[in-house]
């Protein structure tokens, strides 16, 4: 797997991104968010680590500021930009909690760990998460850990001896080594 590179409109556009979080750091919610908007207005489809980023920092921005709905939006875009990152998943799981969306929120958690193993998923649905939770949510987060427990076992098979990944484009090699 190759580093994944920055584009190059991404690029121009870090140091705005960088100034965003420092008045982010000092305390200047409203000025980040100016700074991070902007970005956004100048990223195109291609660009989706800096935008991805940049909407989770609105995101959080917007959770620190009191408006939820903005938070939502914005993690909902991020989610929909790089539906396959943990941070961008769970960012939703939390926006959509934040605005009362409760079987919402478990259906994106159940979306994700549905194709990745989640170390964030995992810890949120710890002993007792579930205890008071309603029906239609409570099957979610049973339908959820039994995801992460797969991805656990797919994990653990992957890890014994004998496994290796497949070169592109050939076949899977077997997961353990022929008796010799």
């Amino acid at each position: 797997m190759s580093k994944r590179t920055w584009t190059e409109n991404e690029e121009k556009y870090r140091p705005d991104f960088d100034r965003a979080l420092e008045a982010r750091d000092r305390g200047e919610r409203a000025r980040a968010i100016e700074l991070l908007l902007e970005v956004c207005d100048h990223l195109e489809a291609r660009d989706t680590r800096l935008a991805t980023h940049s909407h989770l920092q609105l995101s959080n921005l917007n959770k620190l500021e009191g408006d939820s709905e903005s938070r939502l939006r914005h993690a909902i875009v991020a989610a929909q930009i790089s539906p396959r990152f943990e941070l961008a998943s769970v960012a939703l799981f939390h926006a959509m909690l934040g605005v009362g969306r409760t079987e919402d929120a478990m259906r994106e958690m159940v979306r994700y760990v549905s194709a990745k193993d989640s170390p964030m998923y995992r810890e949120l649905l710890g002993v007792g998460y579930s205890l008071e939770l309603p029906m239609a949510e409570l099957e979610l987060a049973v339908e959820a850990r039994k995801l992460l427990r797969e991805r656990e076992e797919e994990n653990a098979e992957k890890s014994e001896p004998g496994w290796e990944k497949p070169e592109p484009g050939g076949e899977k090699p077997p997961r353990r080594p022929e008796p010799g």
